[in-house]
C-alpha cells in the first residue's frame, strides 16, 4: 500500500511541477547535506563578492516527529485522487495507516533528517 501512495504522490509531484530543482531534502540522490553544500557555496560566492549576506537557521526536525500518523494519513487520503483510492481501497488505507507502523533502522535515521535537533 506505501508503494501506491508512493507512486500516486509522485505522479502528481512530476505533473504539477510542485518539486523546484533546487529541492533537496526528500528527493532522489539529493539530501539535506547536498544541501548544505549548495547553500554554502553560494553563500561564501556572494560573501566573496562583497555582498551583504544574512543567515536564519530553522530546524523543523522535531515538527515532524511529533505530527501525528493520523493526521498525515487523513490528509494524504483527501489530498489523493479519489479515483485512485475508492472503496474499498480507502478502507484498506485507513487500516493500514491505523495499524501499521514505520521504523527507520538508527543507521539510516540521519538521513530522514537536516543537521541538527
Amino acid at each position: 500500500m506505501e508503494f501506491l501512495i508512493l507512486e500516486a504522490i509522485s505522479i502528481h509531484m512530476d505533473d504539477m511541477k510542485v518539486i523546484r530543482s533546487s529541492q533537496h531534502g526528500f528527493t532522489k540522490r539529493k539530501s539535506c547535506l547536498t544541501n548544505l553544500i549548495a547553500f554554502s557555496d553560494e553563500t561564501t560566492t556572494w560573501m566573496n563578492e562583497g555582498r551583504a549576506v544574512d543567515i536564519v537557521y530553522l530546524n523543523f526536525s522535531k515538527a515532524f516527529r511529533t505530527v501525528s500518523h493520523n493526521i498525515l494519513t487523513e490528509r494524504i487520503i483527501k489530498k489523493t485522487d479519489q479515483a485512485l483510492l475508492s472503496g474499498a481501497k480507502q478502507k484498506d488505507e485507513r487500516q493500514w495507516a491505523e495499524t501499521d507502523t514505520q521504523e527507520v533502522p538508527p543507521e539510516h535515521e540521519e538521513e530522514l533528517y537536516c543537521a541538527g535537533d
